[in-house]
């Protein structure tokens, strides 16, 4: 009989209960015992020893570097400095300075490299600046000599027109018949307008002859300078050539010997004098040259006129000695004639040289 079949306010009998207690009982052994067998399976596996496990073979590797720091990955770039071991590569060396010296280029060769790019920064910088400075510099000496060339081109026209005004004025014909003092006084007593306008136009004269005169003492000063930086330019090429011309004693001697040449060729002493004060042609240090060679070419030709003439040696019989000295006297001779033929300075040379030889005999 179930629950559902007892009628209401009816007592249930007593021998029914609602549940049977063996069947909780079983089910709560059934539970413990079920908890009771996990945890000896667990207690087992914690105190199963280690040679029970499967051990799996592990390569040897070589310990990292540092334990602390991770392996990079392989597609990953190390950090930092390259890999211990590889070579830097050289950075190219900094060349000095150009406008220092030798030795100082040396020394910066063993400066180390961080200073070496801090003083070549500094001589860029510098250098850069300088040039600026000459470039600008150079713009402002453009400007003032474009000026200065503007400026001198008005006072030569200004300058050349000074002598057409003067003469303009002089030749009035307003004022003609004024010609004495008289005719000044004259015209001041009786004609005082006219007088007046007189007197402006002699002022008007005495001021442009005023100007003219000195334009003509300007100019004459401006081309003696100019004359003196010329003739000191080209005397000065001509001593680099010739320096034995500083000399007091040899200068004398080749001065006098081309003023002699000159003047065997037709040119008189003043013409020399005012030629060698005022003309740029014989002046010029090339033509000192040429006038030096031919004084050289001249007076080699003097002394050889001026050379006394040795006696013939003896005419040597068959049978005797020939005297010491003869062959050497023969080719004085020869030398002697030949320096008449040609009038060479080679053969002149040569003459004095056996002469000499001869006399050390």
């Amino acid at each position: 009989m179930s629950l559902q079949e007892v009628t209401p306010g009816a007592t249930a009998p007593a021998t029914s209960p609602v549940a049977p207690i063996d069947d909780v009982r079983a089910a709560a052994q059934r539970l413990a015992a079920r908890r009771a067998e996990k945890a000896a399976e667990a207690k087992k596996q914690e105190q199963a020893p280690p040679s029970e496990e499967v051990e799996t073979p592990v390569e040897e590797s070589p310990p990292p570097q540092e334990a602390s720091e991770p392996e990079p990955a392989q597609d990953e770039q190390p950090i930092g400095d390259a890999t211990e071991g590889e070579p830097e590569p050289e950075l190219p060396p900094i060349e000095p300075p150009g406008s220092w010296t030798q030795a100082e280029k040396e020394r910066f060769k063993s400066l180390p490299r961080e200073t070496q790019e801090y003083l070549a920064a500094r001589e860029r910088e510098r250098d850069a600046e300088l040039r600026r400075g000459q470039n600008e510099a150079a713009e402002r000496r453009k400007a003032i000599e474009a000026e200065q060339q503007a400026l001198n081109q008005a006072r030569q026209q200004y300058e050349s027109a000074l002598p057409i005004l003067l003469q303009t004025l002089q030749s009035s014909s307003e004022f003609a018949d004024i010609k004495t003092m008289d005719d000044v006084t004259n015209l001041a007593a009786n004609d005082w307008p006219r007088y007046v306008q007189w007197d402006a136009h002699q002022k008007k004269i005495q001021a442009v002859q005023a100007e003219l005169q000195s334009a003509i003492q300007r100019q004459q000063h401006e081309a003696q300078t100019q004359w003196q930086s010329f003739a000191q330019r080209e005397d000065s090429l001509f001593a680099e050539a010739f320096p034995e011309i500083a000399d007091p004693v040899k200068g004398k001697q080749l001065q006098d010997s081309a003023i002699n040449a000159l003047k065997e060729v037709g040119f008189t002493q003043d013409e020399l004098v005012k030629l060698w004060s005022s003309d740029r042609t014989i002046r010029d240090h090339r033509m000192q040259k040429l006038i030096k060679f031919a004084a050289d070419h001249i007076e080699a030709r003097k002394k050889m006129r001026e050379a006394v003439k040795k006696p013939v040696p003896p005419v040597q019989r068959p049978g005797t000695a020939r005297p010491a000295g003869a062959e050497q006297e023969a080719v004085v001779k020869a030398l002697e004639e030949k320096l008449k033929q040609t009038g060479d300075v080679k053969d002149a040379v040569a003459l004095r040289r056996a002469k000499a030889k001869l006399a050390r005999r």
